[in-house]
């Protein structure tokens, strides 16, 4: 009896629980509840992620497909209804598409003439802008004059052709050196311009205004300066790239002045964002920029995209005037993640209707694009 003793407490010890039996593995204790972490909210820089080249390797004036054409320090940029691509290249207007083709619409060696397509002539063409009957209108800077290209290829003087300043009608109007262009609903064209006028002997920067009646007037700037204030007491420095919200308020890229203005639809003008030259993100007048040559205004969201050909970035604004960065590194040329992406003199910006931003990599000679 006392040989079964063992046995039989181990028997019970198994049935009652007190010894596991062999190879037996306890259950795991359940883990304990944890709240899932919210995805942050994508900023700018990580919605805008990668950076590549549309058309462009080396400086030339050749057509073909988007691997083997070439541009020459492009500087304007538009894009039409259909998502045609115009671009201001040298002396000439070049389209990007149909089916990946770059050609040559108007311009070829430097001039001043009034003609059809490739016989036309420009003078270091500028920015370009489309108005409602598809008219394309370019701010033919060396020639002191806003040509226009219609639908079927002919390019016209609107007005302009003498260096000068002088309101007016287009016959007897006079432009300097016109950079920036923007158009809003109505079809009124707003140009940037300005520099030593001959009459005179002043150096003078204006916003002017040219409406669809024929009619140009000076709607901010005098001499040149930095001033805040209603139309002639304001003073800009150099003023260049331009886009119009709205409810009608221009911005405008005050290049010399390292400063992004508003000027109201009656001429008020205020500065937005920047102060002295240099670099820093931040809010207002805290921020610092450098040379900002051209502005893109995404209307879905009202930011502000901004090109720094001096300072070799391209700029985020807010419409709450808060500056940031989207591509930062020194000048020079790489692909892929904003972060390490770089430029050389960005000039025309262009959203497109899938969101990605377009830009002209002038020093590059590249149209290239952030996805």
């Amino acid at each position: 009896m006392s040989r079964r003793l063992p046995l039989l407490v181990l028997c019970l010890s198994l049935l009652t629980g007190c010894i596991p039996p062999p190879g037996y593995q306890p259950p795991l204790s359940p883990s304990p509840s944890v709240t899932p972490t919210p995805e942050p909210t994508p900023t700018p820089v990580e919605v805008l992620s990668k950076v590549s080249t549309v058309v462009g390797q080396t400086s030339g004036s050749r057509d073909g497909n988007l691997q083997t054409a070439q541009l020459e320090q492009p500087t304007g940029l538009v894009i039409n209804q259909t998502g045609l691509i115009y671009l201001s290249s040298a002396h000439t207007i070049r389209r990007v598409g149909p089916k990946d083709s770059v050609s040559t619409l108007a311009g070829g060696p430097e001039g001043y003439l009034d003609a059809a397509g490739t016989l036309a002539r420009f003078s270091h063409p500028n920015a370009l802008v489309f108005d409602s009957q598809g008219n394309l209108y370019i701010a033919d800077s060396g020639n002191h004059a806003i040509r226009k290209l219609s639908p079927l290829g002919q390019v016209t003087t609107l007005v302009g052709g003498t260096a000068g300043y002088a309101d007016g009608p287009l016959i007897a109007a006079r432009l300097f050196n016109p950079k920036g262009l923007a158009i809003d609903a109505q079809d009124n064209l707003y140009v940037s311009e300005g520099g030593l006028v001959t009459d005179g002997g002043m150096t003078r920067f204006h916003i002017r205004k040219i409406t669809p009646a024929g009619w140009v007037s000076t709607l901010a700037g005098s001499s040149q300066g930095q001033a805040d204030g209603p139309g002639a007491t304001a003073a800009f420095l150099r003023p260049e790239g331009l886009a119009i919200d709205s409810q009608g308020n221009l911005y405008v890229a005050d290049t010399g002045n390292h400063r992004i203005r508003r000027v109201s639809p009656d001429g008020r003008v205020s500065t937005f964002a920047g102060s002295v030259q240099g670099y820093a993100d931040g809010i207002g007048s805290a921020a610092r920029l450098d040379g900002p040559a051209d502005i893109e205004l995404d209307p879905a969201t009202g930011n502000l995209y901004v090109s720094e050909y001096q300072g070799n970035r391209l700029r985020l604004i807010t419409p709450g005037a808060a500056v940031s960065s989207l591509i930062a590194s020194p000048a020079g040329f790489a692909e892929g993640p904003l972060t390490t992406a770089s430029v050389n003199g960005p000039l025309g910006l262009q959203l497109t209707t899938e969101g990605a931003l377009l830009f002209c990599d002038s020093l590059n000679h590249r149209l290239r694009r952030i996805d």
